[in-house]
């Protein structure tokens, strides 16, 4: 409808449009649509706009090729993007998180190491840090890491960014309390999850719930893996007290 009633005599630039609707099919999971238009936006701005519209075109696009999990694509940009600034955080940063979720692990480690011997310090990398040494069960070392980010990062969106990732580590919940024994006892369970030692991790659950009570996300958390470990019963049963709380 937006496209529809388009005024052609209202002086926007003439990429805009095509932005705006790749945007839209952005937030419909239209993801295909909203990389042509995208590109269609790209290809205008070329000819017409400066490098701030260009680049602000290749950060969005090299996002949602991220979601897609199309990350050779989303490097091709972000590389685009240092070639303009080689100091630029989201490229530098959005490589990384490609690689982590190529699941590199240790080539994440060893990329963010490169960016921190080179001096660039900024406490996402030790975001990511975290997770590739919690998925190759390096406790110490991602316990080390969140806290590190924890104590670097400035903004009042902390929990909100930890809490995107709520798919990964349920000990994110629990993280802004810096509870060391509650991080190692919950890294912990992860690495019974990832080794799928279902019974083991719930087992784990259950006595993090005696000692410390449960936040929210963690009964969906248990609740995978009652369901993994076929207990369709008590899943739901976490699964309905995760939605009621």
């Amino acid at each position: 409808m937006a496209a529809e009633l388009w005024n052609d005599t209202i002086a926007v630039p003439e990429y805009t449009l095509d932005l705006n609707r790749g945007e839209i099919y952005e937030h419909l999971d239209m993801h295909n649509e909203a990389i042509a238009y995208f590109d269609t936006a790209y290809n205008v701005a070329l000819r017409s706009e400066g490098i701030d519209v260009i680049k602000d075109i290749l950060y969005e696009r090299a996002n949602l090729y991220y979601y897609m999990s199309d990350y050779d694509s989303s490097d091709t940009d972000y590389k685009q993007l240092l070639g303009y600034d080689i100091n630029d955080s989201e490229a530098l940063l959005g490589i990384l998180r490609n690689m982590l979720g190529r699941n590199d692990f240790q080539g994440t480690i060893d990329l963010s190491n490169k960016y921190l011997q080179n001096g660039y310090n900024f406490p996402l990398i030790h975001f990511y840090r975290m997770h590739a040494y919690e998925r190759l069960g390096d406790v110490e070392n991602a316990i080390n890491n969140l806290l590190i980010f924890i104590d670097e990062y400035e903004g009042d969106d902390l929990k909100d960014i930890l809490r995107e990732h709520n798919n990964s580590l349920p000990f994110l919940e629990v993280a802004y309390n810096f509870n060391s024994n509650e991080l190692k006892h919950l890294l912990g369970i992860k690495i019974s999850e990832l080794n799928l030692d279902y019974g083991a991790a719930i087992e784990e659950y259950n006595e993090f719930e005696v000692l410390y009570g449960f936040t929210p996300i963690m009964y969906y958390h248990r609740g995978r893996c009652y369901y993994a470990s076929g207990d369709s019963v008590k899943a739901n049963a976490d699964f309905e007290h995760f939605t009621y709380r």
